[in-house]
């Protein structure tokens, strides 16, 4: 559903502004006090945030099959896969 969708997105959003306005800023103080950190890959959005909003991201992808005459869920999935083979967030199989 496109509702889940933007509650998604929206979400993912929120999560990348608040790691970068709080884990990025405590980090630089962390390595300065020689404090060890996690590995803040763990919790970097980007990468999907890139998939949804990116260009042939999910959100371009899907308002060009809404806009086709005959543009549908099949041709979205094949569209999205075929642009964005390359991505390791986007699940291939299934």
């Amino acid at each position: 559903r496109f509702e889940q969708l933007c509650i998604n997105y929206t979400n993912e959003k929120l999560h990348y502004k608040f790691v970068v306005d709080n884990f990025n800023q405590i980090h630089d103080e962390y390595i300065e006090e020689g404090v060890d950190l996690f590995d803040f890959k763990l919790v970097d959005n980007s990468e999907t945030l890139h998939l949804l909003e990116g260009i042939n991201g999910v959100i371009d992808t899907l308002n060009e099959q809404c806009l086709l005459p005959k543009g549908n869920d099949l041709s979205f999935v094949f569209t999205l896969k075929k642009s964005r083979i390359d991505c390791p967030k986007l699940i291939s199989k299934k």
